[in-house]
């Protein structure tokens, strides 16, 4: 559990955040940095995006007190509230782009795809939407990090399937190419806190501050 002091007014301690791999959330991460160095200069703030055991027993034992991450049900130990909603695209290269900005969720299954592995909330999101539209998406190979899929795009080995801000910030000063999947296809974003542990006073505030530059962030990208 993070240990709390009062210096004079001023919320002191360590607080662990977990900002899940492929989240919307990474773009976040600077300025909550920003944030609570501004606002409460006496935490220590630990931002991670790759943290090295099961989620639920990292809250469970106090190693992690808050979580941004892509909301798939319940999980044992955490409570969600529900942040932002967002749809996912397609993002290809130009050589391998749709030529319309909108495609049918069958396309899934003909354009080569690159996807986190099957226990991501995204790819759990996509394999739903093949499902309902009884095809199988054409998955060529499984990448865990953002970086490596982005330049996996743009060297034209395949195409990916991005939550929309995440794919905008890869796109941005690049050549590749967005299209809306249709029918939509939807991710929620979410606050995790521990549900048997209760948070210090600076895992509150820094919970706070999440909520505020979440929906801040995120809103004015739209």
């Amino acid at each position: 559990m993070a240990e709390v002091g009062l210096l004079g007014r001023e919320v002191a301690g360590q607080v662990s955040v977990r900002l899940a791999p492929y989240s919307t959330a990474n773009l976040i991460a600077l300025p909550l940095v920003e944030a609570v160095r501004a606002r409460y200069p006496h935490i220590l703030l630990r931002v991670t995006d790759n943290f090295g055991v099961v989620l639920s027993e990292a809250m469970m034992t106090g190693r992690l007190h808050l979580a941004i991450l892509y909301d798939s049900g319940p999980v044992k130990g955490l409570v969600f509230e529900r942040l932002i909603t967002e749809e996912l695209v397609l993002v290809s290269a130009p050589e391998n782009a749709p030529e319309e900005d909108e495609v049918p969720v069958e396309v899934l299954a003909e354009v080569p795809l690159m996807l986190p592995s099957p226990i991501h909330t995204l790819r759990k999101a996509v394999t739903v939407a093949c499902d309902a539209a009884g095809i199988q998406p054409l998955v060529m190979a499984e990448l865990e990090s953002v970086g490596l899929m982005g330049r996996a795009v743009m060297a034209g080995l395949g195409a990916t399937v991005l939550p929309r801000s995440v794919a905008e910030r890869l796109t941005e000063g690049s050549e590749l190419r967005m299209a809306r999947i249709t029918p939509g296809i939807e991710v929620h974003l979410s606050l995790g806190t521990p549900s048997s542990l209760p948070l210090s006073r600076a895992a509150e505030c820094v919970r706070d501050l999440l909520r505020y530059v979440v929906t801040s962030t995120l809103l004015a990208r739209r």
